[in-house]
């Protein structure tokens, strides 16, 4: 029997590949995206449970607002769902959320959602009784969701939907999404987080804490969280049993000739760790060995940003682009070269964590980029272990 996630990934597929036959369509994503999605989470289409253009007159002063579905309980609104064409180019739906505000604020109804058959927007009322927040507690994007993001939907099943329920979760949910924003923040920057240096210093030193000695500790807190971020991420990963690959005490051979070392593996996974950390999704980064090198990609082998020379006398990474100041984003200790359109960094594996910073950079420039050279597509692709 079909679960509940493997429905969801199926279907999210599906939406994915009808997308742009509907793009600028309203009916055509209500009928195509949006009929299918809530079909999944269990709502029957029928009369005493859906209801199409439902009125959302607010006190009488607005005549005529109706809000595209509602789903009903007991002829009582549960559930609002205002519904957008979808567009490529817009993405966020940030910019409709008022008008799902106003037919909030004439109806009963404990949850809104605004979406474009992709993204799926989730409000309630947390700040204000019956006003409608300014932010989303959930937001669902059929186009990349995640684990969390799928056990999180079940809540809106018709199955599980209790309205008190998912309010009491939609505020532990913010709040520890506004923890989580934080700790992204000092981890990314955390010379410029507030007071963080002085916490630390009341923690781990007994001398005077002047501003001299703040300043020393703000030069090194950002190598210093990337190098504990890096043992944490490999002691983790290196606990974690292999799905598909058995590598044995020193390399994994394959037909083509090519040998993925333990050192590869182990890199890969800091590296994959690194994204993760910064919000990117699991799965979408994989690697691609070769006979001279092994790249890391995204998606697809040929969209490599970082390539492991491991197999040469002299180790390093080249890191796809050369950036403005470069000399600036790679620590002092590290030699590195211009490559061409490439930067290479003469740097040890157990060392890779380091280089955080340009990585990241790396990988955010070919996630707008079309550039797919260095196209291999003739050797095999190793996916996540």
């Amino acid at each position: 029997m079909q679960n509940f996630k493997d429905g969801i990934l199926i279907l999210c597929n599906e939406l994915n590949i009808h997308k742009l036959d509907v793009e600028g369509n309203e009916q055509a994503t209500k009928e195509h995206l949006i009929g299918p999605f809530f079909k999944e989470l269990g709502w029957k289409r029928d009369p005493k449970t859906w209801r199409a253009e439902y009125d959302a007159d607010f006190n009488g002063r607005k005549k005529g607002e109706k809000v595209d579905y509602a789903i009903l309980n007991n002829n009582e609104p549960l559930i609002l769902i205002e519904c957008k064409p979808y567009s490529s180019k817009e993405k966020s739906l940030s910019a409709r959320d008022g008008q799902l505000a106003r037919y909030f604020a004439a109806t009963s109804a404990q949850i809104a959602v605004i979406t474009n058959g992709i993204v799926y927007r989730f409000f309630t009322d947390i700040e204000k009784p019956n006003i409608q927040d300014t932010q989303p507690f959930f937001v669902f994007d059929c186009s990349n969701p995640s684990d969390s993001d799928i056990d999180s939907l079940e809540k809106f099943t018709s199955s599980h939907f209790d309205a008190k329920l998912i309010k009491e979760w939609a505020v532990e949910h913010q709040f520890l999404i506004k923890v989580k924003n934080f700790l992204i923040n000092i981890v990314s920057k955390p010379n410029e987080a507030p007071g963080f240096a002085y916490y630390l210093l009341e923690h781990t030193y007994s001398g005077p804490r002047s501003q001299k000695v703040i300043g020393k500790l703000n030069e090194h807190l950002g190598n210093l969280m990337n190098q504990v971020l890096g043992e944490e991420i490999k002691n983790r990963f290196s606990s974690a049993p292999s799905k598909n690959q058995h590598l044995g005490s020193n390399s994994s051979n394959n037909d083509h000739g090519i040998i993925t070392t333990e050192e590869e593996i182990r890199t890969f996974q800091t590296i994959r760790g690194i994204l993760v950390g910064a919000g990117y999704h699991y799965n979408d980064i994989i690697y691609k060995d070769m006979k001279q090198w092994m790249n890391i990609s995204y998606k697809k082998g040929n969209n490599w940003f970082v390539r492991l020379l491991f197999n040469d006398v002299e180790k390093g990474i080249l890191v796809k682009n050369v950036f403005e100041n470069i000399e600036t984003k790679i620590p002092k200790q590290y030699y590195f070269s211009i490559k061409g359109k490439n930067t290479f960094v003469k740097i040890e594996p157990n060392d890779i964590i380091m280089l955080s910073n340009i990585i990241k950079l790396s990988f955010d420039l070919i996630l707008k980029s079309k550039d797919t050279s260095f196209d291999d597509e003739n050797e095999e692709v190793k996916t996540a272990i």
